[in-house]
């Protein structure tokens, strides 16, 4: 019998792991002196990474020219896009979506759009920054 998973797991474990590590290496010891040292320009910032251009990273929702065809809903493999509650249009929750675009690339209204707004985590993944109607 043949277990691929575990030849899978093995190889995993052995290889370094592929994302950046959280800098807690490179945190201030005190915040408040760093911010005060920022702000003499005694330390070196980093400059903000650059968005690449066409970059998808926030899906936005035009609820004002929505029909109501629900095409977008059969397309949503994320589930993010949900019927709203006694109206024709949908609600969309961010904090579910995986920004793949089907949902623009089906809509015939052109509802939805992507902007570089990369910044929109929450504590709370139905709270009102992430659900739009």
């Amino acid at each position: 019998m043949k277990l691929p998973f575990f030849r899978q797991l093995f190889n995993t474990l052995r290889r370094k792991p592929e994302t950046n590590p959280f800098p807690f290496t490179h945190q201030p010891k005190s915040v408040a002196a760093f911010l005060r040292s920022a702000a003499q320009h005694d330390v070196l910032l980093n400059p903000p990474v650059p968005v690449p251009e066409g970059a998808r990273f926030r899906l936005l929702y035009d609820s004002r020219i929505c029909i109501g065809c629900n095409m977008c809903l059969k397309v949503c493999t994320a589930h993010a896009l949900e019927k709203a509650p006694g109206k024709k249009t949908v609600r969309l929750f961010r904090g579910q979506c995986i920004c793949c675009g089907q949902c623009m690339e089906v809509c015939p209204k052109g509802c939805f759009s992507m902007d570089d707004c990369f910044m929109q985590a929450d504590s709370d993944r139905y709270s009102a920054a992430l659900v739009e109607e």
